[in-house]
């Protein structure tokens, strides 16, 4: 009888610890279950980083974990896009550094909720139907609204950073981060809040980045996607 009470014991403790187990994954997966990280790169792999990216080999380069684009600063672009167009509530945060720059006029674009595709040529860039681009000159950011293929909005210098970004290859990485949620979107810059803007249209799209008149190095890329246009909640 005893030997039996103490088997019971043992065998209720074991109980208690499956369920504060089971218990335990039901939570996590609660606390962690609507953020998912769907890309990482790093640029250690040049091909593999060509192809996710959609890179143009005349435009963009990949070496020793970064990507350089190769476009010159006299009237000259790189760009490229990728994700997808159901892509709703996300973050993308990156590393930057800018290694030449024109003296009169240059700066680099990061599109979200782009509705296509944009890489290769400025005209595919200017025939965007709708997404909200933020571009730096290297001492704020700026941004244009574009709705039907027209820009509805626009503003000049809506956050300054607190230093002004270098210009060279022993520049120091400034880290950006653009994060769309709702109808609003913000934009971080080593981890401080620069700006935020409220009332956006565009509902869902892809990223792209986009450079002209300025060289850039751009490395550990990260996009965290926590809703699509197509999820059930």
């Amino acid at each position: 009888m005893l030997n039996q009470n103490k088997e019971a014991k043992i065998m209720k403790k074991w109980i208690a610890w499956i369920f504060m187990i089971c218990m335990m994954g039901v939570y996590s997966f609660a606390a962690f279950g609507n953020s998912k990280t769907v890309f990482i790169e790093d640029f250690k792999d040049s091909a593999a980083a060509m192809k996710n990216l959609n890179l143009y080999p005349g435009r963009w380069e990949v070496a020793d974990g970064i990507l350089r684009s190769k476009n010159s600063i006299n009237d000259d672009i790189a760009i490229f896009s990728f994700g997808d167009v159901n892509w709703k509530d996300y973050d993308v945060e990156f590393k930057i550094k800018r290694l030449e720059a024109n003296s009169k006029d240059q700066h680099f674009s990061i599109y979200v909720r782009c509705d296509k595709d944009l890489s290769g040529t400025i005209q595919e860039a200017n025939n965007m139907s709708s997404g909200l681009r933020l571009y730096c000159r290297g001492d704020a950011v700026s941004y244009i609204e574009i709705i039907g293929k027209k820009t509805a909005r626009s503003a000049e210098a809506i956050g300054t950073l607190s230093k002004r970004m270098e210009v060279g290859g022993k520049s120091p990485w400034s880290t950006f981060k653009v994060a769309v949620k709702g109808n609003t979107a913000a934009v971080y810059v080593d981890g401080s809040s620069i700006c935020k803007i409220d009332n956006i249209v565009p509902s869902s799209g892809k990223l792209a980045f986009f450079v002209y008149n300025v060289k850039v190095a751009i490395t550990d890329l990260k996009v965290t996607v926590y809703s699509t246009v197509d999820q059930t909640r």
